[in-house]
């Protein structure tokens, strides 16, 4: 039987959190939100903590699965995300979802490329096409899917 290994982004991909994520940040003082962004180049650590207070709420009430979240979960996809270990473990709550091969806190397409390459990623989706420029130059093994909501 031949198997890929498998990763995806989180935001986008598995879960739309758009909306989530701009309310919370908006409940921090933080009106500048911009996804595929690290959270240090538009908010200070005191509006991080206070959008991680309220995002839970937010993702119950904004934030929806794709139907892809629960074939990642059964298959048990590598999930690689910029998302804090905190919002993992908040995606998970809430949508009840095991997620058992998460890898948070990516800050950087450079690292995101390190680790999918030690993982051996032979299939990755996003929804961010520069990643997905970036990943095909330095990977070129590795099939890439770009999701559109």
């Amino acid at each position: 039987m031949n198997t890929a290994r498998v990763a995806c982004d989180l935001d986008g991909v598995l879960l739309d959190s758009a909306e989530a994520l701009r309310r919370a940040y908006a409940g921090a003082g933080v009106l500048n939100w911009k996804p595929h962004t690290p959270w240090k180049m538009f908010a200070t650590q005191e509006q991080h903590e206070t959008k991680n207070r309220l995002y839970e709420d937010c993702l119950r009430s904004h934030g929806r699965l794709f139907p892809l979240a629960r074939v990642a979960d059964e298959l048990e996809w590598d999930i690689v995300t910029g998302a804090s270990d905190q919002a993992m473990s908040l995606v998970r709550n809430v949508f009840k979802l095991n997620l058992r091969f998460c890898y948070a806190n990516v800050k950087s397409i450079e690292e995101r490329v390190e680790l999918l390459k030690g993982l051996g990623t032979s299939v990755y989706i996003d929804d961010c096409e520069e990643n997905l420029k970036v990943i095909r130059r330095e990977i070129p093994r590795c099939q890439t899917f770009l999701t559109r909501p």
